[in-house]
């Protein structure tokens, strides 16, 4: 009986843990954006849709904030970072906000590394657009999808 009860406990586990991951879609919005910053995220969204067919998409009702903030509070060799937060007991993750370093505004390769992790991309990769350093200039591939 102990057995049986063991995997029927693994089993839950697994059950619970195939709901966790990469949002359904992912709506962000700008507070006050230039017309040069919102460019930038649409390109960056946009790749993210034809590359790997993510639900993301730039509205003035997003639930989920663009926030252009100072070089100094991300440190200096930050260019961006995405806070999320823990929804529920077993794992699922929900993006609370992204910060964009105001030197890298116009950086479309910035936003698009952030959305990665907004998507459900945890921790960095060692190549491609979801490396920690070196990614200004690189495009969504499909090699980057969640």
């Amino acid at each position: 009986m102990t057995i049986r009860w063991s995997w029927a406990y693994a089993l839950l586990a697994y059950a619970l843990l195939l709901g966790c991951g990469a949002p359904d879609g992912l709506v962000l919005r700008f507070s006050d954006a230039t017309p040069e910053q919102h460019a930038a995220a649409e390109q960056a969204a946009s790749e993210w849709r034809v590359a790997c067919g993510s639900d993301i998409r730039i509205e003035p009702d997003g639930a989920v904030p663009i926030q252009i903030v100072p070089a100094l509070s991300l440190g200096e060799h930050i260019a961006g970072h995405t806070a999320r937060r823990s929804a529920c007991a077993w794992c699922e993750m929900q993006t609370e906000a992204i910060y964009i370093d105001e030197r890298f505004t116009t950086e479309s390769a910035v936003y698009a590394h952030e959305m990665g992790h907004a998507l459900g991309i945890v921790g960095h990769r060692s190549t491609g657009l979801m490396q920690p350093d070196g990614f200004i200039g690189l495009h969504v591939e499909v090699s980057d999808c969640p």
